[in-house]
């Protein structure tokens, strides 16, 4: 063998064990980094949501859509899992209206999911422990306690909300007793919880917590817009 060869073999071999060299120190670039681990909310865990509109067991059927946003950010364990302002999504399973036969009036509903503001769906069941007036109503209900009582009414209320003599003051202010409580200064809505249960509405959940059930003896089921659920989460899926 000529030394050219053996020369062009050598630096062949040379060139071949450097690479294998080369090639056995690269890292592993191929395995997928650990997935973020997802703040959870826990069973158990309350909020209160806005009814976007209104439910009536004399208009409802089966099918309809229930929607409620969100009032106040929801925590998880370390990071807020439902900005406020979330919808929370369900339908309309049953609705019975008060007959002479029957004097229950029974509307049931479920909630499939949450929509958070920037479109991200979750899953998401939950049931309902209480319905609270709207402020409109609210005011209504004290209105007419006073007029019966034969005392003077406060100044005329203002969008809906008592005035300022009434018991929850301007939109965004809502101060039972005269007592200024801080609100968000950009809330998408102008009304806030009142704190008032609806005398007329009882609701509880089912063994299995995807389902809620509202009741009335004394007139027909209805939940008008900007009345407060009082919800408790029953699980929520990733």
């Amino acid at each position: 063998m000529s030394k050219h060869s053996i020369g062009l073999a050598f630096v062949i071999t040379l060139g071949l064990t450097s690479f294998a060299a080369n090639h056995q120190q690269l890292p592993a670039q191929s395995a997928a980094p650990p997935a973020a681990l997802k703040d959870k909310i826990r069973p158990g865990t309350g909020l209160q949501a806005e009814m976007v509109s209104s439910l009536d067991v004399k208009k409802a059927h089966a099918g309809d859509s229930v929607q409620a946003a969100v009032w106040d950010d929801v925590w998880g364990s370390s990071a807020i899992v439902l900005p406020h302002g979330t919808k929370i999504i369900g339908r309309v399973l049953e609705a019975q209206r008060r007959t002479k036969e029957n004097t229950d009036s029974k509307l049931v509903i479920t909630f499939d999911k949450a929509v958070l503001p920037d479109g991200t769906e979750r899953p998401l069941r939950g049931v309902v422990e209480s319905v609270e007036l709207s402020a409109e109503s609210a005011a209504a209900v004290q209105d007419s306690r006073v007029d019966m009582s034969g005392a003077s009414r406060g100044p005329a209320s203002t969008n809906g909300v008592a005035g300022p003599g009434g018991p929850f003051g301007r939109p965004n202010d809502r101060s039972p007793g005269g007592v200024k409580l801080p609100v968000r200064q950009k809330t998408y809505s102008p009304f806030r919880p009142t704190g008032v249960v609806d005398p007329n509405i009882t609701s509880h959940g089912d063994a299995s917590g995807t389902l809620t059930i509202f009741r009335s003896t004394r007139t027909d089921v209805q939940i008008k817009s900007h009345a407060t659920i009082d919800m408790r989460i029953t699980r929520m899926e990733e």
